[in-house]
């Protein structure tokens, strides 16, 4: 078992990026291809694997949340190539950041079989989202794995792969009919279990259910942007070390994942509007009363980006500011963008893509004591902070972030 950990708060990280054994598998899986699993025996596995996993984490019981689970599954579900699965969505008390499905279902009284799968979120994920777009993104992606029988394609895998011969042997209870061995059935349940817990998939059947996810995501009303950037902050944050990813260490693999879906939102029209999904913080206008005199500020979250000094025109630079830079935020301003530039009036600018941000004039460096330089600057400097601290997870809720001002 692979574990791959990040600077943020030593979470454990793990959701679609251990990598797992390199198996070429056949590209574009359809739902014909795999009906030979005996649906049964998938009921069967997955009550044992769902022992297991609830043996090692207590589950949340929160029924708010556990509602919106179910009602999201439940939309995106009907749009797989399984519409008839039956989702069971469970909160684990942990603070690791991972979700992962497992084969289900029931046996009916009348001996046919009821296919379903559980979904397990954690706590950690559901602290880590930052909207309902992203949350739906992971949701879609698990649902992709179940649709396309994926760990029960990947355990067949390492049955033909690996040297172990009782894996081997074992995995054909799988597909045949009749009553399975209990013992064997406990063996392969732990197996799956390590596969969907550590997301050891192959690169191929990682893909499947990243394209799949995107698919099923474009007949909902969430936006399939949300897995993208998801799997773009998990990137952002970075691995401690890289020893630990053993083979695959140098193998940019969630680099090529936001690069093929990406591609994939292009091609299909989909606007890439990463603060829209990710529910960023908007440029607001906030007056601070000095004495008898109003002053002006625009902040992004708690951070002051422009501070006039006060003045007739205080009022009409922070609107035209904050206009400015709430545009730029919606098309995905980053950081790097941003340059210090001197202007026509001996002061200086901040500019980004062409288009000036703010203005500090030598009367603000009187004002403040400081030059319209060294205010640019640190205004800069905050804006750059403001965009770091919107890519890291929070409790905050979105809906609470996501209202431009103008």
């Amino acid at each position: 078992m692979m574990k791959v950990h990040f600077r943020m708060s030593s979470v454990l990280v793990v959701l679609g990026l251990a990598m797992g054994v390199f198996v070429p598998l056949s590209r574009g899986w359809t739902a014909e291809g795999d009906k030979r699993w005996d649906p049964a025996k998938e009921v069967e596995i997955g009550k044992q694997a769902s022992a297991e996993i609830e043996a090692e984490f207590p589950l949340v019981e929160d029924k708010e949340t556990l509602d919106k689970l179910a009602a999201t599954v439940d939309k995106i579900a009907l749009l797989s190539e399984r519409p008839e699965v039956k989702f069971t969505c469970k909160i684990l008390k942990s603070d690791d950041v991972n979700a992962y499905s497992i084969p289900g279902g029931s046996i009916l009284p009348d001996g046919s079989v009821q296919a379903g799968s559980t979904v397990y979120v954690t706590q950690g994920l559901l602290k880590f989202v930052h909207s309902d777009h992203e949350l739906a993104g992971v949701l879609a992606h698990e649902i992709a794995h179940t649709a396309h029988y994926d760990a029960l394609r990947q355990l067949d895998e390492y049955s033909r792969s690996s040297k172990d011969t009782l894996l081997a042997a074992l995995a054909g209870m799988l597909i045949s009919k009749g009553n399975a061995n209990a013992a064997g059935l406990f063996y392969l349940a732990g197996q799956l279990v390590q596969t969907a817990k550590t997301h050891s998939y192959t690169i191929t059947l990682e893909e499947e259910a990243d394209l799949g996810a995107l698919r099923y995501l474009s007949g909902t009303d969430y936006s399939p942007v949300g897995l993208l950037t998801f799997l773009e902050r998990l990137d952002a944050l970075g691995v401690t070390d890289p020893k630990e990813m053993g083979i695959f260490q140098d193998h940019p693999i969630l680099v090529q994942r936001t690069i093929y879906i990406s591609e994939y939102l292009i091609d299909k029209g989909i606007p890439i509007n990463r603060r829209e999904v990710a529910g960023g913080h908007w440029a607001i206008l906030a007056n601070v009363q000095e004495g008898d005199v109003t002053c002006h500020r625009v902040l992004i979250g708690d951070q002051v980006i422009f501070a006039p000094a006060p003045g007739e025109d205080c009022e009409q630079r922070s609107l035209d500011c904050l206009k400015s830079l709430n545009l730029l935020l919606e098309d995905n301003l980053e950081s790097y963008e941003v340059q210090v530039v001197p202007n026509e009036k001996e002061g200086f600018d901040l500019v980004a893509r062409g288009v000036v941000i703010l203005s500090y004039l030598p009367s603000d460096g009187a004002h403040f004591g400081k030059s319209a330089e060294e205010l640019a600057k640190e205004s800069k400097q905050s804006l750059a902070l403001a965009l770091w601290k919107d890519s890291l997870p929070d409790t905050e809720s979105p809906t609470e972030k996501a209202t431009p001002q103008e």
